[in-house]
């Protein structure tokens, strides 16, 4: 059996994986876009408490570390004799597809049900749970960086009209979402230009062929919990190590890496160009109240709107299980997971 637990971000997901795990013998397979970078633990939420203080191996910055006990590995962590893995697998100047997260998440799976324990399947990112799952189709194909930068230049309108010469069933199915994202856009025109049409170039993983039987479990809460939990861990982040380690990638990596355009470190690395701190050594400048407080609640806002999204994209799955964190107590989780292992 497979369990999957999924929900929103913020919600607790590795918390309770991390109790049922130690209950029931189990390990985690992490499914989260940030978590897979290596050098990325505080805004990726790796560490989930800040009551101990660390000093990183790879920069001269003091940063807030979990007193949880975590042992590092090579593409995983142990966190309270748990392992997760998927933690750490590619430097943060990687570009990491679906594709690559489906054949890692495979071998992780295979080990852990050939050591007789139970696979837990834990994240926020519904494309790559869908994707693993042979629930939702994905590409194989590699990005074609030259064509995506000549693409750049294009507008909406023009991309649209490229596809309709390439794949115009593929035009046919564009929803609104579509005809205003430009970079799925010229994601499609990548597809099509390299498989013949956006449907030939997906692919979907063959799961059943792992005849586990799968069980999703959701963690919900009012979406006034979910932010007021959002953004006690964003302020939480920013006041401890957020800014030093954004610093830290965006002097090692650069600034246009994958990992800085996305959600947290980019407002971040913005903050710290337009504050000129970039080239600034750690710790010897203090950023006024007023500025920091302006990145606090940019980030919020934007966490806000990434709540939204995951409760919109899961709420279409019914086979998901739903618990209320704010009324259902932990005990009760573990009485449905003991039922559904007692199964098997």
């Amino acid at each position: 059996m497979l369990i999957v637990i999924c929900g929103p971000t913020g919600v607790g997901k590795t918390s309770l994986a991390i109790k049922l795990c130690q209950k029931f013998n189990g390990e985690i397979i992490s499914a989260d876009s940030r978590q897979v970078y290596k050098e990325a633990d505080i805004g990726t939420n790796k560490f989930r408490s800040r009551k101990s203080e660390a000093r990183s191996q790879k920069s001269e910055f003091r940063i807030q570390k979990s007193e949880v006990k975590i042992r590092k590995g090579e593409g995983y962590w142990i966190q309270e004799g748990v392992k997760i893995y998927l933690y750490d697998v590619v430097e943060p100047d990687r570009i990491f597809s679906v594709a690559e997260f489906v054949k890692l998440a495979d071998k992780a799976l295979k080990k852990i049900v050939r050591l007789g324990k139970v696979p837990f399947l834990v994240g926020g990112t519904g494309f790559y749970l869908g994707a693993f799952l042979g629930e939702m189709p994905y590409s194989l194909v590699k990005p074609d960086w030259e064509l995506r930068r000549r693409l750049t230049s294009c507008s909406i309108s023009q991309l649209i009209s490229q596809l309709q010469i390439l794949d115009p069933k593929m035009v046919k199915k564009l929803n609104t979402s579509d005809w205003n994202n430009k970079r799925r856009l010229i994601r499609y025109l990548e597809l099509a230009k390299a498989a013949g049409s956006v449907d030939k170039a997906m692919t979907r993983f063959p799961f059943s062929a792992t005849h586990l039987r799968v069980s999703k479990i959701g963690l919900t809460a009012s979406r006034q919990f979910l932010y007021q939990k959002a953004d006690w861990w964003v302020r939480q982040i920013v006041d401890h190590g957020l800014i030093e380690e954004t610093k830290y990638l965006m002097e090692k990596y650069g600034e246009n890496v994958p990992l800085l355009k996305g959600l947290i470190y980019r407002p971040v690395a913005e903050f710290i160009k337009e504050h000129k701190l970039a080239n600034a050594s750690f710790g010897s400048r203090q950023e006024s109240a007023a500025a920091q407080e302006e990145l606090v609640e940019k980030i919020q806002h934007q966490l806000h709107a990434c709540i939204r999204r995951q409760l919109t994209w899961f709420r279409r799955d019914r086979g998901i299980k739903w618990f209320n964190i704010e009324t259902v107590p932990y005990s009760e989780i573990e009485q449905f997971v003991a039922q559904l292992i007692g199964q098997f």
